[in-house]
């Protein structure tokens, strides 16, 4: 007698996407940024194909960081990180306001920084104006 194998486990793949949908108007510009355990293009067919919209498919990447401490993500982290970069994005939604490309780039930066902003003027001086008697105060010592 042949035994049965079961397959108890599945491989889990998290993976973030981006995708637009061409000949929506209201859309020109944005791109939908997402995230699945599961195929992507399926994923995004079960959010286009109700509505009978056309979607292209520009990227989907494992959602996970490339430095220390590694770990898995989701698109929420992302989507916070796109946040800090001061994109936009359409209230209660995943479309952002962002060429699908330079969003595979913020997304691959991700990655790579964790989601911290470098602060570009960290060595800036920051101009502080004495209170009148602090002056004084300055003066007379």
């Amino acid at each position: 007698m042949a035994g049965i194998r079961i397959n108890t486990t599945t491989k889990v793949t998290p993976q973030c996407y981006a995708y637009t949908t061409p000949g929506v108007p209201k859309h020109d510009g944005w791109t939908k940024i997402g995230f699945t355990e599961r195929d992507v293009e399926t994923r995004i067919r079960e959010q286009t194909h109700t509505v009978g919209v056309d979607h292209k498919t520009w990227w989907h990447l494992r959602a996970a960081y490339m430095t220390e401490p590694f770990g898995t993500f989701t698109d929420k982290d992302f989507h916070a990180y796109l946040k800090k970069l001061g994109i936009s994005r359409e209230a209660g939604t995943e479309w952002f306001q962002i060429d699908p490309n330079a969003a595979r780039g913020d997304f691959v930066e991700f990655t790579q920084n964790h989601g911290i902003v470098a602060d570009e003027d960290a060595d800036a001086v920051i101009p502080y104006k004495l209170r009148e008697e602090q002056g004084q105060a300055v003066q007379s010592a």
